[in-house]
């Protein structure tokens, strides 16, 4: 059955925005890569994270990321994102089933708020490796395809495993204060507050 849509292309941000927010609830950044929970990021929890993830694009195993793979992965989350949405499965997105999801959307960002602080207001900047994280932790299609193609240095088309791999490395060894492999919560907040008092310092002057 051919879906249709009730709410017309509102839908396309509805669904972006919800995944958003989902994905925010998981944790904070690159430290998303945190696999035992310790609080701290090694290289081993990170690399393994980036091979997930390159994994989930690199859907033949040939080792680089295809202008059609990145396509049919886009596709493949909005497919997922309608399913979710279109709770009693007939194909269609009724506008109770809408306000549904929007809610879901709305208490999740909440949660997300109360995680960042008790003010609801971040903690500054994110650090290059927390953007880089983010777009490929969350279901932002149109973020995560903007940093697919920031990834393609040689601007081929293709994003090899090296190109995938570089600027989340990179970051990790700029946190890496002590260069000992592991990057704690402490040196990923100092990191953090590099990159915000870099930000301020390129603001225009009032």
């Amino acid at each position: 059955m051919k879906k249709k849509l009730f709410i017309g292309t509102a839908l396309g941000g509805m669904i972006v925005a919800g995944s958003m927010a989902l994905a925010a609830t998981a944790g904070h950044g690159p430290m998303r890569a945190d696999a035992n929970g310790d609080g701290n990021l090694t290289k081993v929890e990170l690399v393994a994270s980036i091979n997930k993830h390159f994994a989930e694009f690199d859907k033949n195993g040939d080792g680089k990321i295809t202008q059609d793979e990145r396509k049919a992965e886009r596709e493949g989350r909005f497919e997922d994102h309608f399913k979710a949405m279109d709770k009693d499965g007939n194909g269609q997105i009724s506008m109770a089933e809408m306000k549904t999801a929007h809610e879901s959307r709305m208490e999740k960002r909440g949660d997300h708020m109360g995680m960042r602080g008790h003010d609801g207001t971040d903690s500054g900047a994110d650090s290059g490796m927390d953007r880089h994280h983010k777009g490929m932790e969350r279901g932002d299609m149109h973020h995560r395809g903007g940093r697919m193609a920031m990834m393609d240095a040689d601007k081929d088309g293709i994003v090899t495993k090296a190109e995938f791999d570089a600027k989340a490395l990179k970051m990790f060894t700029r946190a890496d204060a002590n260069n000992d492999g592991t990057v704690t919560k402490a040196e990923h907040e100092a990191a953090r507050a590099a990159m915000m008092k870099m930000h301020q310092s390129k603001q225009p002057a009032n």
